[in-house]
């Protein structure tokens, strides 16, 4: 069972590593994060190469800040 701060930070030790990684993907999180996420969520797919099409009817697609905010983050994450 995960629980913050418990056995496993203990056992693993591997905080630094998984703080870099957090604040790595949270660029990523940032850039997504808006009304319309599964939009975003499927930008930043299909900039992966990874079929993800478009949000459903009413959701608008990805803003074209939101797009170059994403395509930034992933940029950072290669």
């Amino acid at each position: 069972e995960f629980k913050p701060g418990g056995k496993h930070v203990m056992v693993y030790g591997v905080n630094l590593p998984a703080r870099r990684l957090h604040e790595m993907l949270l660029v990523l999180w940032n850039a997504m994060i808006d009304d319309n996420l599964p939009a975003a969520v499927k930008f930043a797919l299909s900039e992966q190469g990874v079929p993800g099409g478009l949000p459903r009817a009413p959701m608008p697609a990805a803003s074209a800040r939101q797009q170059k905010a994403i395509a930034r983050a992933l940029k950072k994450l290669v």
